[in-house]
């Protein structure tokens, strides 16, 4: 059983440099087997490790584990100040994800599509590991795909030991829509964990393969004529360096959030 002494054990060694897995594993004193399981464990609930395959399929291959953070210290780099202005933003109207998307050269741009353009359903079948979600008060839930409900597609993953993570806020406007999933939280704890968080994101990301966003702009935040009508625009990209990328700001809004168990007693203890 992986420990969190273990762990950081496993994270100190692999922040000294990349490390392949029999390194780590002669580190801890562990099989391979259970360490590889281990690094597995520790890139799942965290993010903050990767597995790099190398000559896969051959008698030299060799799997080394690294660590995912990004640097957010280069100021000279544009994903150093994008994610800036993603921490310091609160709600989806601080920022513009074209702001993202501009720079993402393989992506699918959807604006103003049909319903049947932008269901997530082959993203549902696909997940194989986990899915991260940026939400603003969990109205995606309402969400309703071919007659199957968000609810519905999550008790199905979670049976298949998916493991999903959502930042939203807990506040009085989503308390509602938490509690719509307080059965699968109770009985899936390990697997769906729910962080309080202020950030202007809304989208997921699957296995950090595929990252799908979306934004919004009403005509009635502009000034008369601005803005010929409501626009709905959807991205989507399997661009990796982007992927990872949006991956790692999740991983890092993660670990400053606060567990959406403890925010909840606060605000019901106004009622």
């Amino acid at each position: 059983m992986l420990t969190p002494d273990t762990a950081e054990q496993i994270l100190s060694f692999v922040k000294q440099e990349p490390r392949t897995i029999q390194e780590i594993s002669e580190h801890i004193g562990k099989s391979w087997v259970t360490t590889e399981s281990y690094v597995k464990q520790i890139k799942e609930q965290s993010g903050r490790i990767d597995i790099k395959h190398f000559r896969q399929g051959t008698r030299a291959a060799l799997k080394i584990a690294y660590l995912t953070s990004a640097d957010f210290n280069d100021e000279s780099d544009m994903k150093t100040l994008l994610f800036k202005q993603i921490e310091v933003s609160r709600s989806k109207k601080d920022f513009d994800f074209f702001d993202i998307a501009q720079f993402i050269e393989e992506k699918e741009v959807l604006v103003n599509p049909n319903r049947s353009l932008v269901q997530l359903n082959d993203i549902y079948d696909a997940v194989q590991h986990n899915l991260l979600f940026f939400s603003g008060n969990l109205s995606f839930l309402h969400d309703e795909e071919n007659g199957i409900s968000t609810i519905e597609h999550f008790q199905r993953l979670l049976k298949k030991n998916i493991r999903i993570k959502i930042l939203c806020r807990v506040d009085f406007a989503s308390l509602n829509n938490i509690e719509k999933l307080d059965f699968l939280l109770k009985k899936y704890p390990s697997l769906l964990e729910i962080r309080h968080c202020y950030q202007p994101l809304r989208g997921l990301i699957c296995d950090g393969i595929t990252a799908r966003f979306r934004e919004e702009q009403s005509q009635k935040d502009f000034k008369k004529e601005e803005l010929p009508g409501d626009l709905h625009i959807f991205y989507r990209t399997n661009e990796l360096s982007w992927v990872k990328w949006l991956e790692s700001t999740f991983w890092k809004l993660w670990r400053q959030s606060i567990d959406y168990s403890n925010r909840r007693k606060q605000l019901q203890n106004y009622f």
